[in-house]
């Protein structure tokens, strides 16, 4: 497997006008994501928050989502917008700003070329994979049924590795809607190892309504259009198919028919979704047993315990990292401060950090790191320890090499307690070295 971690920033050049980042291979799949910053070097403060989440496997098949909330305002101005032939994009309202789009994936690069102009610059990081152990990549645009459900078919392999992107609108790609920010992310590989990351804003309150979600339960769920105190909307990882995979309804009032996510879905070699604890002390994250070396890895949380039932948890938080080495690792972050008379955005851009947390005076309070890629898995270490250990989840992309027999995927699940390894009392099967 071929990996590669890097940034780059999006410029506001014209029309037609490309860029070629250079990545050492023929990526077969490249994931993008931002905040609104701009800054080439690690940074934290107040400011709007532009943050996004893209996805190309071709230069025919590439999709993103942006959300926006503005800082210092006395009621909440948040938005967002989903595209269907763009990897990058900014809005106002439901309306586009400008979009970048994926022009052509070579032997040891891809070029992105504008489609319109970006309002600002935005600085974008990237994870890109490549080589013969990611077999098949495809990416879409998946519909909900009536009955609330993603299912995704017609890929012509079998995936054991999907994600699902999203937001709160009802309407067609490209398309926006300005009377929230939601966003939602998550992943599986089986019904077990599953996790989501749900976050969002509420536009036009005159006190900050702001919440996210996050836990191993779901592979989606969204935050109602209007931010409330639960959350309901809820898909559960069903199979993977032989051209797909199924997801299943998880309580009360599913998903609106129609309603669009992103799909992502590979065929690899060995990758796993699962999920540990930060902590609040220098003390080693360790995720081992896998029976492979991660060539790749992304960090997803909310900065905060891992929720409890549908219970939303306050302010809007995202940290989205990743790394391909214990020198390679980036990190983009977002808050949105819950029940204020005027809006306070941070948001956090890291180069050497895979895990921000930000508190309400637009200051770090934690940082992690990846301290070793490891031959059966990874260990993270708190640059900065965090005020209270926080919940994360993680995917790991790996190749061949070191892996033991096939076997029935099961759950590798490391969250971490204060005074221990960081690994909490499961079945042993759970905890048993896999490949996929």
């Amino acid at each position: 497997m071929l990996a590669k971690a890097g940034s780059f920033n999006s410029g506001t050049g014209a029309v037609d006008s490309t860029q070629e980042i250079t990545i050492g291979f023929e990526a077969k799949v490249i994931f993008f994501w931002w905040s609104g910053r701009a800054e080439a070097t690690d940074t934290c403060g107040g400011a709007n928050h532009h943050r996004g989440f893209g996805v190309a496997t071709s230069t025919s098949a590439r999709y993103c989502i942006d959300t926006r909330s503005l800082d210092a305002q006395t009621s909440a101005v948040s938005s967002h917008y989903v595209h269907n032939a763009a990897c990058i994009v900014a809005h106002t309202d439901a309306v586009l700003n400008g979009a970048i789009d994926i022009s052509a994936i070579g032997p040891t690069s891809f070029t992105l070329i504008v489609d319109d102009t970006m309002p600002y610059d935005l600085r974008v990081h990237y994870l890109a994979l490549g080589g013969s152990d990611v077999v098949n990549a495809a990416s879409g645009i998946s519909l909900a049924t009536s009955g609330g459900i993603f299912d995704v078919s017609g890929l012509g392999f079998q995936p054991n590795f999907a994600m699902l992107v999203g937001s709160s609108t009802i309407l067609t790609p490209p398309a926006g809607n300005g009377t929230n920010g939601v966003f939602c992310l998550g992943a599986a590989t089986s019904g077990v190892n599953q996790a989501c990351l749900s976050a969002g804003s509420d536009d036009a309150s005159a006190n900050m309504d702001c919440a996210s979600w996050s836990t191993d339960e779901q592979i989606y769920a969204l935050i109602a259009a209007t931010v409330g105190t639960t959350i309901s909307n809820r898909n559960d990882f069903d199979a993977f198919d032989a051209d797909g995979f199924a997801t299943k309804v998880d309580g009360a009032a599913p998903i609106s028919q129609n309603m669009p996510a992103i799909y992502i879905a590979l065929n690899c070699t060995n990758v796993i979704v699962g999920n540990s604890l930060t902590r609040t002390d220098g003390n080693d994250i360790v995720v081992s047993g896998l029976g492979w070396m991660p060539a790749a890895g992304m960090v997803f949380s909310h900065c905060k315990a891992e929720s409890v039932g549908t219970t939303l948890d306050r302010d809007d938080e995202t940290s989205i990292g990743a790394f391909t080495s214990a020198t390679e690792r980036v990190a983009h972050g977002v808050r949105d401060t819950d029940a204020l008379a005027d809006s306070q955005v941070t948001t956090a851009v890291e180069h050497d950090a895979v895990y921000v947390n930000m508190d309400a005076s637009d200051a770090i309070e934690g940082l992690m790191d990846v301290k070793s890629v490891d031959d059966g898995g990874v260990t993270f270490v708190m640059d900065d320890a965090d005020p209270a250990a926080a919940y994360f989840w993680y995917i790991l992309f790996g190749p061949a090499e070191g892996a033991p027999p096939a076997g029935q995927p099961t759950m590798i699940r490391t969250q971490g307690v204060p005074t221990g390894s960081g690994r909490r009392d499961r079945p042993a099967a759970w905890n048993a070295p896999q490949k996929f």
